[in-house]
């Protein structure tokens, strides 16, 4: 099966560092990015409550949409673990400038979830509000494709729930979705041993979480102070999240048609790159793009972080993979 890959050559190195067995990395194919387009902020968005229920509970989502700019394309976009919809604010407010109506939700166990006192993991009810949600944005924008975004653990979710459910979109965005992390040995120790004394409890791994995905102590500091921030899980909680990342590469394979984006951040200190690109691999759609980006940590589109050129990166995938096909 042929696939396109757009990577970097030192991506070759970074594989053979970690330990990867993969031989080689092709070299870089496709057409250059288009540029940005300026964008003018905008109001901040409405929380809405979908009428619609499953599983006894409303979704939460928010969105951002530019009732002056004809949609071209509509975007979900999934945050990463302990975050909300909340992080895809600034993201939101361009793309939605640009004609790509934006909506973000909330993942069960985060945001206003856990704020409503409903704070328990559950993966199952997550992967069937993807699809509620979708419903809802198909309504709204009528005719226009839908693409998935997720970045880190949403990354996971977007997978695993366009496997579930194939028409649940029109291409995905994977971002970090891997499940392989640097100084995961430390970690699994320390789950271990609170397991074994407060397993209900949080175990304590919220800052380390925070310092290996950036190094930049501002970004550290606003990401622990967020109001809809959740990072300091129990260890059965922990334990259902890797349980829950691991389905990710099976899921991978029963794409069989949809575009596939996968990016991975060359300055990722959290997730081992070659995790991310094993997902990638294990796509079983021959429509599936790589991208290696730099100047970036473990986080890219979330908290405002991303850059002009990853913006028109988007754009220009979307334009290209998704919205030109769904057009023919």
């Amino acid at each position: 099966m042929h696939k396109r890959i757009l990577a970097v050559v030192m991506f070759c190195l970074t594989l053979a560092a970690c330990g990867t067995d993969k031989q080689s990395v092709k070299e870089i194919v496709g057409k250059p990015v288009a540029s940005a387009k300026k964008i003018v902020p905008k109001p901040l968005p409405k929380k809405h409550l979908i009428v619609e229920k499953k599983y006894d509970q409303p979704a939460y989502y928010v969105s951002w949409v530019d009732e002056d700019e004809s949609p071209k394309i509509a975007l979900l976009c999934i945050h990463g673990f302990g975050l909300s919809g909340l992080s895809f604010e600034k993201l939101g407010r361009k793309l939605a400038a640009a004609g790509v109506p934006t909506y973000a939700m909330d993942v069960r166990g985060f945001g206003l979830w856990a704020k409503h006192g409903q704070g328990t993991l559950d993966y199952e009810a997550a992967l069937a509000d993807v699809t509620l949600v979708a419903k809802e944005i198909r309504k709204k924008h009528p005719g226009i494709p839908l693409v998935l975004l997720g970045e880190s653990m949403g990354g996971a979710v977007v997978v695993q729930a366009a496997a579930q459910a194939p028409q649940v979109c029109d291409g995905i965005i994977s971002v970090v979705p891997g499940n392989k992390r640097f100084k995961s040995g430390r970690t699994r120790l320390k789950v271990a041993v609170k397991l074994m004394t407060d397993p209900n409890e949080p175990a304590g791994l919220g800052d380390d979480i925070v310092e290996m995905a950036t190094t930049n102590e501002y970004f550290r500091q606003r990401w622990k102070d967020a109001p809809l921030v959740r990072l300091d899980l129990s260890p059965k909680e922990l334990i259902t999240f890797q349980k829950f990342m691991n389905k990710t590469e099976e899921a991978a394979e029963q794409i069989t048609h949809l575009p596939v984006l996968v990016i991975q951040a060359k300055g990722d200190l959290l997730i081992r790159p070659e995790s991310t690109f094993d997902i990638y691999q294990a796509l079983g759609t021959p429509k599936a793009d790589f991208y290696m980006v730099s100047n970036h940590e473990h986080l890219i589109f979330e908290e405002g972080l991303f850059s002009a050129g990853d913006v028109a990166l988007l754009q220009a995938w979307m334009d290209n993979a998704v919205k030109s096909k769904h057009q023919i």
